[in-house]
């Protein structure tokens, strides 16, 4: 999805990366990517988004941005894979808004 972008889009930087790329190496841009998605508002991106909030690869941020973008984008068929999530989530702060966004697709 957002990973390395060819030569032709590098602006003259080897390797320089898309910075809407949410795969990739510079955590900066996955905290972008996280926050724009959610804003955006696509459900398409739900999938990439639970990924990265269970993969602690990714820095805190990114994880606790990509939790919050799910707050407005899941939704009922979201619920039990969510609900599974925010359970055992390890983390405090991040868990809190897992919770708060399966407690908003009941309320849809």
């Amino acid at each position: 999805m957002l990973l390395y972008h060819s030569p032709e889009a590098n602006d003259g930087f080897d390797n320089a990366c898309n910075p809407l790329a949410f795969l990739s190496t510079t955590p900066q841009y996955r905290v972008a990517a996280a926050f724009a998605l959610g804003q955006i508002g696509v459900h398409d991106t739900v999938d990439p988004l639970l990924k990265t909030v269970n993969s602690f690869d990714n820095d805190l941020e990114v994880r606790h941005l990509a939790a919050k973008a799910l707050v407005k984008l899941c939704n009922r068929s979201d619920l039990k894979v969510l609900r599974a999530t925010a359970e055992d989530y390890p983390e405090v702060h991040t868990r809190r808004v897992l919770l708060r966004a399966c407690e908003a697709v009941e309320r849809r």
